[in-house]
């Protein structure tokens, strides 16, 4: 009887087998292969949403500048000699903006132009929105 006992503890604990391991490792990876592309793509999709958020938010406040001032804020080395971004700080100071917004992909500024022949105010990133790239394209 104790014989019997034993032989049946030692079938419990005997734990698993390489082949049932390498099935469930197997299986792991192939739910990784399917569900990290989506992340990364979820990921990317609300960095350009949030650059895009930022563009229309820069480009409401740049208008509400213009109707109170007659012109949009100087840019470049008007202020500080930089090349770009110089706008959003005075829209920063001015108390038009909360703070000075940048693209959540790279840090990067955002700068404007006016079209010459239309004379409509774009915004524009460096990632998501070159305004070279909007130029070349029309």
């Amino acid at each position: 009887m104790k014989q019997l006992k034993l032989n049946q503890k030692k079938k419990k604990e005997q734990g698993f087998t390489l082949v049932e391991l390498l099935i469930v490792l197997f299986i792991i990876g192939v739910l990784m292969s399917i569900v990290v592309p989506n992340i990364r793509a979820a990921g990317e999709k609300a960095q350009s949403r949030a650059c895009l958020a930022n563009q229309k938010l820069i480009h409401v406040q740049m208008e509400n500048y213009y109707l109170e001032n007659g012109e949009y804020p100087p840019d470049s080395d008007e202020l500080t000699g930089s090349t770009e971004g110089d706008f959003l700080y005075v829209l920063y100071e001015e108390n038009y903006l909360d703070s000075i917004p940048s693209c959540p992909v790279i840090s990067g500024k955002y700068d404007y132009e006016i079209d010459a022949i239309t004379g409509k105010l774009r915004i524009g990133c460096i990632h998501h929105n070159p305004l070279n790239a909007a130029e070349s394209s029309e």
